[in-house]
């Protein structure tokens, strides 16, 4: 596996409403979140529950994802995807999916073979990759996979997470199952490995990461700004990952009930007892994010975008690698001015402070 430690990256953000950009540059970060940008982000329609679509209609859908664009060849097509919006909608659920506007896609690309190969949770967002043709989809497929046996980390993600966590310096293997907790399929990390455990149940992935940066604001628990580069997008392992640490993913109301606060301190809490629901955020941070009192906290969008995947022997083996960025949704770089999440390779005389008042 190729050291990426030396590598530099950069993180950048601005504000939409004052066309401010802020360019932060973080040398000898082993995670490269690279360049990444905002988005115009269709504003967020009425949540009335968990897994409400951001988008009402299936054209507003289609109008955004035509300007969400990050990568298109001959080969692949990349799209950011925003968060709220499933690959593929649950039966009878009546929300816009990305597999419902598949055939619009087709027609808008005059591509009429598209199809997706690489997709996301719901509640994340960033790349997505499609395939154009039958060919591309087996390179693409092979390519994918090979990254896993080589343990390439190649997936680049960055998240908001309510914590301070301490990572390993080196990579992690981390395994896991998913059983049914609470009536909901969920991952649960396996500490150990068995080798009496069947073959096929155990799933595990290679990770790797690093803080970026902590919120000055005097609230508890602290607010980090955290890069991860993986080897897999698996529904909710990150999520899972996060929350092991004490340090559950802004918006993430699943995983983020397996961490309490006793006496100050975060500790794991039973994940049989740990009921889903709105995630506990600090007042000091609902009141930054300008969140009503007395609105749900599932209202907070999940803050963990895949901002970066890097692609090897694709289309051919012997090609060069090559990076696909999507830019930041305007909810998480707008979170990051409000929480004063400043990298810390920042230099102090290229921050504009008026960009972090009110």
């Amino acid at each position: 596996m190729a050291s990426m430690k030396t590598s530099s990256c950069c993180l950048r953000t601005y504000s939409m409403m004052r066309h401010v950009h802020r360019i932060s540059k973080l040398q000898d970060v082993y995670t490269p979140v690279r360049c990444v940008e905002t988005a115009s982000q269709q504003p967020y329609q009425d949540r009335n529950s968990l897994h409400a679509p951001v988008f009402a209609e299936k054209e507003l859908l289609i109008e955004h994802i035509q300007k969400s664009v990050v990568y298109d060849d001959e080969n692949i097509l990349a799209l950011n995807k925003p968060s709220g919006v499933p690959i593929k909608a649950l039966h009878g659920e009546g929300v816009p999916s990305m597999a419902d506007i598949l055939e619009d896609l087709r027609e808008c690309f005059d591509t009429p073979e598209l199809e997706y190969m690489l997709g996301l949770s719901r509640n994340q967002s960033g790349i997505i990759l499609l395939s154009k043709h039958a060919l591309a989809k087996v390179k693409l497929k092979r390519s994918l996979q090979g990254a896993r046996s080589y343990q390439d980390i190649n997936h680049e993600f960055v998240c908001v997470c309510l914590g301070e966590p301490k990572f390993k310096t080196e990579v992690e293997k981390v395994r896991y199952l998913r059983n049914n907790i609470n009536g909901r399929q969920q991952a649960v990390l396996v500490p150990h490995f068995s080798r009496y455990m069947k073959k096929g149940l155990l799933s595990s992935f290679n990770v790797k990461a690093d803080v970026l940066a902590t919120s000055p604001l005097e609230t508890t628990p602290k607010v980090s700004l955290v890069g991860i580069t993986c080897d897999s997008g698996k529904k909710e392992c990150l999520e899972m990952y996060m929350a092991e640490h004490l340090s559950p993913i802004l918006g993430d109301h699943v995983y983020s009930h397996r961490v309490i606060t006793v006496a100050g301190v975060a500790v794991k809490n039973d994940q049989n007892a740990a009921i889903r629901g709105p995630q506990v955020i600090p007042t000091e941070v609902k009141h930054k994010l300008n969140v009503p009192p007395g609105v749900h906290a599932h209202l907070v969008p999940l803050h963990l975008h895949r901002s970066g995947l890097i692609l090897k022997r694709f289309p051919h083996k012997k090609s060069e690698s090559f990076l696909i960025e999507a830019p930041l949704p305007e909810y998480f770089a707008d979170t990051m001015v409000k929480l004063e999440l400043q990298p810390y390779d920042q230099d102090a005389d290229e921050l504009n402070q008026e960009q972090y008042s009110e």
